[in-house]
């Protein structure tokens, strides 16, 4: 299964616009696919993460009504939704994997109790992650993305995949391109490698 948290700066957005080439063609192949929406006007990024926890837990519950298995879920995001997808994993959800696609990786806020970086939540028990960034990116600069990458790999005792796409700005996942295809083929090869052939949901024959 894959849940997907569109980007958008923690304040714009919608489930509507998040990576729909990847999902339908996850969705063809018999993945059970899952794009949310987390709130975004008048609530702090406590709030969003709790957001996300809560998906993740009602994906994990109600799995298998939709045809899915809650023990391989996966959870992406592009930019901001990156960045509530790593914390979440990060920080107690149970998924398999976490796909980061031009992820953001710093201070969601500046203040409040509760660190809002994943930084702070690195751990060695975090889940395998793969990040995916434009090399070309202005929006978030391809140099945070790896240290995040260095820093997860430095404790992890799963793998931590990172990759750099030449030629490429943010939100590289709105559209359909080969592109974006090549990324699929490895966030799929990614699943593959981390739960088994036998772990990934496979289309009807």
């Amino acid at each position: 299964m894959l849940v997907y948290l569109h980007g958008g700066g923690f304040s714009t957005g919608s489930k509507m616009l998040g990576s729909r080439s990847l999902i339908y063609r996850l969705a063809a192949r018999g993945w059970v696919c899952v794009s949310a929406d987390y709130r975004l006007f008048g609530v702090r990024y406590a709030e969003q993460l709790a957001d996300t926890r809560a998906v993740l837990a009602w994906v994990g519950a109600h799995a298998a009504t939709y045809g899915g298995n809650a023990s391989t879920v996966f959870v992406a995001g592009g930019s901001a939704g990156a960045h509530l997808a790593a914390t979440a994993a990060l920080s107690g959800a149970e998924v398999s994997g976490v796909i980061a696609l031009y992820g953001y990786f710093g201070d969601a806020e500046r203040t409040g109790p509760e660190p809002t970086s994943p930084h702070a939540y690195v751990n060695a028990d975090a889940p395998a992650f793969l990040i995916v960034h434009g090399a070309l990116d202005t929006l978030v600069l391809r140099e945070d993305a790896r240290r995040f990458a260095d820093r997860l790999r430095a404790v992890s005792q799963q793998p931590v995949g990172y990759a750099e796409l030449p030629g490429t700005q943010h939100n590289f996942d709105q559209f359909h391109s080969m592109r974006f295809h090549s990324v699929t083929d490895a966030i799929m090869r990614f699943a593959e490698l981390t739960v088994g052939v036998d772990g990934v949901e496979h289309p009807k024959r």
